[in-house]
């Protein structure tokens, strides 16, 4: 298991960090960030092949968002990505 702490303001950054990534066996990420910092990473994961049928995405709430806010999800955002939205307070 790696761990690799990013620290992206860009999608040119995000990408420039991902490349030890990608070049590694990894398939499963688990990925803890915020919303516009997952739309760099996302997009640097599909530029480096990062985002197809042998790779998954587990992502935390702040990046998927709200229940029932109706946003659809960034288009770089690959099918299959895996996140829990809160739906209540509870």
């Amino acid at each position: 298991m790696d761990i690799y702490t990013l620290k992206v303001r860009d999608p040119d950054e995000a990408r420039a960090e991902m490349l030890d990534i990608a070049s590694s066996e990894a398939r499963v990420f688990l990925l803890y960030c915020n919303r516009q910092e997952a739309m760099y990473i996302m997009r640097a994961a599909n530029e480096l092949d990062l985002t197809g049928k042998n790779y998954v995405w587990i992502v935390t709430q702040s990046v998927v968002g709200p229940a029932f806010d109706n946003t659809p999800p960034p288009p770089d955002f690959p099918p299959g990505l895996l996140g829990r939205q809160k739906i209540n307070d509870t």
